[in-house]
C-alpha cells in the first residue's frame, strides 16, 4: 500500500529543514510539501533534487476575491472554537485589534492550506500523514484534519522549534489556537526538553487539556569535514550568524566585544535584519581595538566553507530567546567551542566542557567572564584543544542529522493511527 506524507512548512528553502528532506523518502512512497514562502523556484529545485512534490500556496490568491475562498472564510469564521478564541481575545484596545487581525491571518492560512491538502487526498491512494514543520500556523491547519479524517489521514503530527513555542518571543505575547491545536494533534515533537517542559508548565498552568503526546526529536546538521583544534594566538576571531532581530541581541555581543581586555580581536557576523544599519553604527563608535565585519545574507553552504576559511576560535550567541540553534550545531560540527547565554534549550548543548555557557546579561560581566575563559586558554593550550573536541563529540553524538532524522522518519512511519 502506497503511504503519503504531507509536509506544511513555513519556507522550504531553509537550510535546516533541507537538512531532513534526503530522508523522508526513504520512509514514504510520496511526499508532499506544502509551502507558503511563494519562492516557486526553490519548489522546482527540491523537485528536481529529492523528485518530492512541491505545492507552492502563495497568500496573495485570497486578495483575488475569489468567491469560494470567500464562502470557505466565512465558514472558518463560524466555527465554535473559532469565535471562542475571538471572545476570549478581543478587547477595546490596540492589544486586542492586533490579536484579532492574527486570528483572522491564522483563518486565511486555513483557506489556503485546506485546499492545497484536499487535492493531495484527493488525488493519491492510501495512508496519509500530515507533519507540521511549525507549532504554529501550519500546526493549526494539520489540526483541522483531526475533526474529519476521512479515513485517508493516518496521522498529524507537529515540530515544535523557538518561536513558535515560546510566547515571549512574540510582540503581541500570544500564539493563537493553543488549545485547539493541543487537542487535535497525535504528537508534538519537541526539539529540546527546555522546550517540552516550557510548553507543559506554561499551558498546564492556564487549564489547557494536555491531549497531544510530547516527545523529543532532535534537529541536526551534516559533518564538516573539517576539525579545528588549534587556537589561533595571534588573533582571536568569534563568529557569529543570526537574523539582526532584537531577540538575537546581536547588540550585546557588540558590547561584550567593546569591552574585552584582549587585544587583536576580530568578530563576523553572518545574517541580515532591520537593526543592520543601527548596530553597524554602534560598532563604528565603541569598537576601538577590535576589527568586525557585517558579511550579510550568506548561502548555508557558502557560511560553512566561511567559517573553515575564516578558521574561527570562537562562535557567540547572547540570544533573549533560543529553542537549541541550529547556526550552534553547525559550529559544533567544525569543533569550534560556544560562548552562549543560558537560554531556552541552550545548556542542552553548551556546556563547560565545550565551551563558555553564561548566566548574566550585562555586558561588562560578560566581557570580565570571557576574559578569564580566555586567559585560561592562553595559560594551557591542551584545555583549547580539549573544549574543540567536547564541541565536536556534542555535535556528533547529539545533533548529527544522519542519526537523528533517520529516527524521526523511522519513528513517524511506523506510528500506527
Amino acid at each position: 500500500m502506497i503511504k503519503n506524507i504531507i509536509i506544511i512548512t513555513g519556507n522550504a528553502g531553509s537550510a535546516f529543514f533541507l537538512n531532513e528532506l534526503k530522508f523522508v523518502g526513504n520512509y514514504y512512497d510520496a511526499v508532499y510539501i506544502i509551502d507558503f514562502s511563494g519562492d516557486q523556484a526553490i519548489g522546482d529545485w527540491i523537485a528536481e533534487k529529492y523528485g518530492y512534490n512541491y505545492i507552492n500556496c502563495k497568500m496573495h490568491v485570497l486578495q483575488t476575491l475569489r468567491w469560494s475562498y470567500i464562502r470557505d472564510f466565512a465558514s472558518w469564521l463560524n466555527n465554535d472554537y473559532v469565535r471562542k478564541e475571538i471572545a476570549q481575545n478581543i478587547e477595546a484596545s490596540i492589544k486586542g485589534i492586533k490579536r484579532l487581525c492574527y486570528i483572522l491571518f491564522y483563518g486565511i492560512f486555513c483557506v489556503h492550506g485546506k485546499k492545497a491538502i484536499d487535492k493531495v487526498v484527493e488525488l493519491t491512494d492510501g495512508p496519509i500523514d500530515l507533519y507540521s514543520y511549525w507549532l504554529s500556523r501550519p500546526a493549526f491547519l494539520a489540526a483541522q484534519y483531526n475533526m474529519n479524517r476521512m479515513g485517508r489521514i493516518r496521522h498529524i503530527i507537529s515540530r515544535a522549534h523557538g518561536y513558535d513555542l515560546y510566547v515571549e518571543r512574540n510582540t503581541m505575547n500570544y500564539l493563537p489556537f493553543r488549545k485547539f491545536a493541543d487537542s487535535n494533534i497525535d504528537v508534538i515533537y519537541f526539539i529540546s526538553e527546555h522546550g517540552k517542559n516550557y510548553y507543559k508548565s506554561r499551558y498546564q498552568e492556564y487549564g489547557l487539556d494536555m491531549k497531544a503526546e510530547k516527545k523529543i526529536a532532535r534537529l541536526g546538521v551534516f559533518d564538516s569535514g573539517h576539525k579545528k583544534n588549534v587556537v589561533g594566538k595571534n588573533e582571536i576571531i568569534f563568529v557569529s550568524c543570526s537574523s539582526i532581530i532584537p531577540v538575537k541581541r546581536v547588540d550585546l555581543i557588540i558590547d561584550v566585544i567593546s569591552e574585552l581586555s584582549h587585544e587583536n580581536v576580530r568578530w563576523i557576523h553572518f545574517g541580515e535584519g532591520k537593526l543592520k544599519r543601527e548596530l553597524r553604527k554602534k560598532c563604528n563608535k565603541k569598537m576601538k581595538h577590535a576589527k568586525y565585519v557585517f558579511y550579510g545574507e550568506i548561502d548555508n553552504k557558502k557560511l560553512l566553507l566561511e567559517y573553515q576559511k575564516l578558521d574561527a576560535d570562537f562562535f557567540i550567541n547572547l540570544s533573549d530567546s533560543e529553542g537549541i540553534p541550529v547556526s550552534i550545531m553547525e559550529a559544533m560540527s567544525f569543533g569550534i567551542p560556544v560562548i552562549a547565554r543560558n537560554v531556552g534549550g541552550i545548556q542542552e548543548i553548551v556546556n563547560a566542557g565545550n565551551g563558555l555557557l553564561l548566566e548574566r546579561d550585562d555586558p561588562v560581566g560578560i566581557a570580565k567572564e570571557i576574559d578569564q575563559f580566555l586567559d585560561n586558554i592562553d595559560q594551557n593550550g591542551n584545555f583549547y584543544n580539549s573544549l574543540c573536541r567536547k564541541a565536536y563529540e556534542t555535535w556528533d553524538e547529539r545533533y548529527n542529522a544522519e542519526v537523528n532524522y533517520r529516527l524521526f522518519y523511522e519513528e513517524i512511519a511506523k506510528i500506527e493511527g
